[in-house]
């Protein structure tokens, strides 16, 4: 049977599919993106590049090898209550996790 994925695992997801969205979009040509996630521990890994946790550090890598070099990503923090939409798309990432495993192997 697989692992569980927790809330975090399923944030990162979030980010690695939306930063490969804005690639298959052609967004690559945009200077700056922003992503904006109610996880602060997603948001503070992007900001610094780096997460403590092992169990995250393979998504947070796979997510940051995306961002073509000539692309800044700025990442903010907003509150859960004003993130409803990207709360539920993460909610669903954790009940799909057949799919999601594909992304570790």
């Amino acid at each position: 049977m697989a692992e569980a994925f927790d809330n975090h695992q399923a944030e990162f997801m979030a980010l690695y599919c939306g930063i490969y969205q804005a690639l298959k979009l052609g967004l690559d040509q945009d200077p700056v993106w922003f992503y904006r996630s109610d996880s602060q521990v997603v948001i503070d890994a992007v900001n610094k590049g780096y997460v403590k946790k092992d169990k995250y550090k393979l998504y947070l890598d796979k997510a940051l090898a995306l961002i073509p070099w000539q692309v800044d990503l700025f990442a903010k923090w907003v509150a859960e209550k004003d993130n409803q939409g990207a709360d539920q798309v993460a909610r669903q990432a954790l009940h799909h996790q057949g799919q999601v495993e594909k992304f570790e192997g």
